[in-house]
C-alpha cells in the first residue's frame, strides 16, 4: 500500500516518539526520506522506522474501513488517536499490572492527542486538551518536529508521548470526536486534570517498538 507525503511524515515523527530520549536531538532523517511530494511505498518507510509490524497491519487494515487506497494524513490521526490504536495501549497497559489513575493517565499520554499550545520556553511547552466542556493540561511537552517554524502560542499541535509530532492544521475536530467515542476513554480524560509528561517519559511502555 502507498503512504502520502504528509501521512509519511506524521507517522514518522510518531514513530520517533517511540525512540528518542529527552536529552536527545530530533533526528531527521526518516522524515526526509519522504519530503518528496509523491507517494511513496509504505514498505520504504518500515524499513527505517521503529514501528512494530503488527501495528502498522492494524494501521492498513483501518485505512481500508475509511475506503482509502493510500495511508494518507487523515488515516494516521484517526488511528493513532482513535479506537483502534486506543485498544493496544489498554491492553499493554493492563499487561503492565498498573492500575487505577495511572492506568488513565498513561492511557492518555500514549495517544495522539490535540493539544493547543498555552506558553514554554527553553524547549518546554505546556498546552491544553479541550473536549467536550472539559480541559486537561500538559505540562512539559516537548517537540521533535524538524522545521525551523517556531511554535507560537495558542497553535493547535499533535501530541504524542510527550512529544510534539506535528502542528494540527486538519482534522482537529475529527480526532476530537473520535475521542469522545471511545469506550472508557470519556471518563479517562474527564478525571485527569494534568499530564506532567516528564513523569511519564522514564515509564514509557515503549509501544511498538520492534
Amino acid at each position: 500500500m502507498k503512504i502520502t507525503q504528509n501521512g509519511a511524515l506524521l507517522l514518522a515523527g510518531i514513530a520517533e516518539s517511540y525512540k528518542v530520549k529527552r536529552e536527545e536531538v530530533p533526528d531527521c532523517r526518516l522524515r526526509a526520506l519522504f519530503e518528496n511530494p509523491k507517494a511513496g511505498l509504505l514498505e520504504d518507510f518500515l524499513g527505517h522506522s521503529p514501528l512494530e509490524t503488527g501495528i502498522v497491519a492494524q494501521l492498513i487494515a483501518f485505512a481500508k474501513t475509511l475506503g482509502k487506497d493510500r495511508i494518507d494524513l487523515e488515516a494516521v490521526i484517526l488511528f493513532f488517536g482513535g479506537e483502534e490504536y486506543s485498544k493496544r495501549v489498554r491492553t499493554d497497559i493492563q499487561a503492565k499490572g498498573i492500575k487505577n489513575g495511572m492506568s488513565k493517565a498513561l492511557w492518555i499520554f500514549h495517544m495522539l492527542m490535540p493539544v493547543e499550545i498555552a506558553g514554554g520556553s527553553r524547549g518546554l511547552y505546556r498546552g491544553s486538551y479541550l473536549n467536550n466542556g472539559h480541559v486537561v493540561i500538559f505540562k512539559n511537552i516537548r517537540s521533535i518536529l524538524c522545521d525551523k517554524n517556531p511554535i507560537e502560542l495558542g497553535q493547535m499541535v499533535f501530541v504524542h508521548q510527550g512529544y510534539i509530532v506535528k502542528k494540527a492544521i486538519k482534522f482537529y475536530n475529527s480526532i476530537l470526536k473520535a475521542q469522545h467515542d471511545i469506550e472508557g476513554f470519556v471518563d479517562a480524560w474527564m478525571g485527569a486534570k494534568e499530564i506532567d509528561c516528564d513523569k511519564f517519559f522514564p515509564t514509557l511502555l515503549l509501544l511498538g517498538r520492534k
